[in-house]
């Protein structure tokens, strides 16, 4: 569903996503990176039934959607759309956690264009 603000589009957090697996893939083509994944732990679900498996398998809210490796870090981050996601507790929880971590850096990105910054600031 198209969303506007400001007769602005606003695209979706899947939509921002998919451009940046897009360009994560252009990285690892180009060695940039080592690899990367999305984390599929999405702990909405309309069946209970799903919701209770995830959980009983250990998976936690808030988790960053990306992990990626690099030369020299291991980068998480959580995308949001660009205008209106809201970041939950628990997402700035894990934020704040996985920093603490030596060659580890974590970042909330609003957006492909934030997301991209992040990890061509810290390739190398």
């Amino acid at each position: 569903m198209k969303k506007y603000r400001n007769k602005q589009f606003i695209r979706s957090e899947e939509d921002e996503c998919i451009t940046f697996a897009a360009y994560l893939e252009l990285l690892v083509q180009q060695k940039k990176i080592i690899a990367y994944t999305h984390v599929a732990n999405e702990t909405y679900s309309r069946s209970w039934a799903a919701g209770k498996r995830r959980k009983a398998i250990g998976v936690k809210p808030g988790f960053p959607d990306y992990i990626i490796l690099t030369k020299s870090w291991m980068l998480f981050i959580e995308m949001k759309r660009s205008v209106g996601g809201v970041i939950s507790s628990e997402q700035k929880e894990w934020n704040i956690v996985l920093n603490q971590y030596p060659d580890s850096l974590a970042a909330i990105c609003k957006g492909f264009d934030e997301a991209k910054q992040f990890i061509d600031f810290n390739i190398y």
